[in-house]
């Protein structure tokens, strides 16, 4: 997860660097008004950080959901690790199994 974000990141880095010789200037028109004129770069890197931005939030509640449950597993796990221990702990012969004698009947 770390690693995936300082990608996205340096490529964010390398993109800006990319389109930084770029000199054309846009007005973006909305319904309210427009904005100043502001270089053709610099909207593509905004609009990839915005993506970028809402990619993660989105991402974030089923990221924080599957640790949460990833932690709750390992707890398990370890409590059955614990209570194979034990059983390895009894010797074979003080072991008692139930057997039955006639089949359930129905």
């Amino acid at each position: 997860m770390i690693r995936l974000t300082l990608l996205l990141i340096i490529v964010f880095f390398l993109v800006i660097l990319g389109f930084t010789n770029s000199n054309e200037l846009v007005r973006l028109n909305y319904f309210f008004g427009s904005s100043r004129p502001i270089p053709v770069a610099w909207l593509i890197a905004g609009t990839f950080a915005a993506g970028l931005l809402f990619g993660w939030l989105f991402m974030l509640p089923g990221w924080v959901k599957m640790r949460i449950e990833l932690r709750r597993q390992r707890k398990a796990q370890d409590r059955l690790k614990e209570e194979i221990g034990e059983y390895r702990k009894i010797p074979a012969n003080e072991i008692n199994i139930p057997t039955r004698s006639e089949p359930d009947e129905f």
